[in-house]
């Protein structure tokens, strides 16, 4: 078994590359920034990006690959960063399954994409599965509009005679730095616990996510064809921030932060970015997100691969604990 697997250096990748390594796969990881490998055994690391056709057609002369997984990707909900999420999104994905098409592979190509891929349609707030039509939507960010053309680019390679599985994980709660996904999160939890957004929280565990591409691999026969929404809790945004509070002795959640107050913000945001030559603290994608009531049904892997989520209390008690550890301990 030989996996390629992109975005092996970022949050999900790492934890991916890992399970992968300690499972004894030969895994051939693409790089960008030499600094951000982590050596580990059965690990060949290549030099590469996504973006780069010609690159990515000559890794692939090099291995045979029996799976790829492609879980490279640009999150951002800053508009001025828009071209780039299009870019490594959509262009990567195009290049990526072009070359699967190009080079007849006959292996399985596992796609990392989002729940936003799934959309948001303003006139129905309920539940989303999927099964779920795309509908253009004024809640739809960039990001979300990036990762569904990404889609259609690995449906489009099925068509042509790939074997695809695309899993569509919520937020990703699990350690890693503060600027990256749930890291973020939890930073501005820890620093900023008196103020929260309004709306519904969905997330998943990064080691369900790790799991779930594992179960993946392990049944092509159940999976290939499908697409999988990772989902194993829908809270409150007021209910994740006072639980977390509670367990780690932080103030209260008191202040919530609503869309229409962020509209309110966003031109005075603007001024003041324009005015001081700073980075603009509310974008539009952002008011787009706040305040949404959306749930995501996670339980059809559950049903179709036998799947079990983490406990949602152990996860947070752990990933937190480790932030508390990163961000709080080490600042006393």
């Amino acid at each position: 078994m030989t996996i390629f697997l992109t975005g092996a250096t970022g949050f999900l990748g790492s934890h991916i590359l890992q399970m992968l390594s300690d499972q004894a796969c030969h895994i051939v990881a693409l790089y960008r920034n030499q600094q951000k490998i982590s050596k580990l055994p059965n690990v060949t690391w290549v030099k590469g990006d996504v973006l780069d056709l010609e690159g990515l057609k000559e890794i692939f002369s090099q291995f045979n690959f029996t799976h790829i997984i492609h879980a490279a990707a640009f999150v951002s909900f800053d508009a001025s960063e828009k071209e780039v999420l299009y870019d490594v999104n959509v262009n990567g994905t195009e290049n990526l399954i072009n070359v699967c098409v190009l080079k007849d592979f006959q292996g399985h190509f596992i796609h990392i994409s989002s729940i936003a891929a799934l959309g948001r349609d303003e006139k129905n707030m309920g539940e989303i599965n999927e099964v779920g039509l795309w509908v253009d939507s004024p809640l739809n960010t960039n990001y979300a509009i990036s990762k569904y053309r990404a889609e259609l680019h690995v449906w489009r390679g099925q068509e042509e005679g790939l074997k695809t599985t695309v899993i569509c994980p919520s937020v990703i709660m699990g350690e890693t730095l503060h600027g990256e996904s749930s890291g973020e999160l939890f930073h501005k939890l820890f620093k900023f616990s008196t103020y929260y957004p309004d709306g519904l929280l969905n997330i998943v565990d990064v080691k369900d996510v790790v799991d779930a591409v594992s179960i993946i691999i392990e049944n092509p026969i159940k999976s290939i064809g499908e697409k999988f929404i990772l989902n194993a809790k829908t809270v409150k945004y007021f209910d994740f921030y006072a639980d977390v509070a509670q367990r780690f002795n932080l103030s209260k959640p008191s202040f919530k932060i609503t869309k229409s107050l962020l509209r309110f913000l966003y031109p005075i945001d603007y001024f003041v970015s324009i005015l001081f030559f700073k980075k603009k603290f509310i974008s539009s994608d952002l008011v787009k997100v706040i305040g949404n009531n959306f749930q995501y049904n996670g339980t059809k892997i559950i049903s179709v691969l036998d799947f079990k989520y983490s406990n949602y209390s152990e996860s947070i008690e752990r990933i937190g604990a480790y932030y508390y550890k990163t961000l709080i301990s080490k600042n006393k």
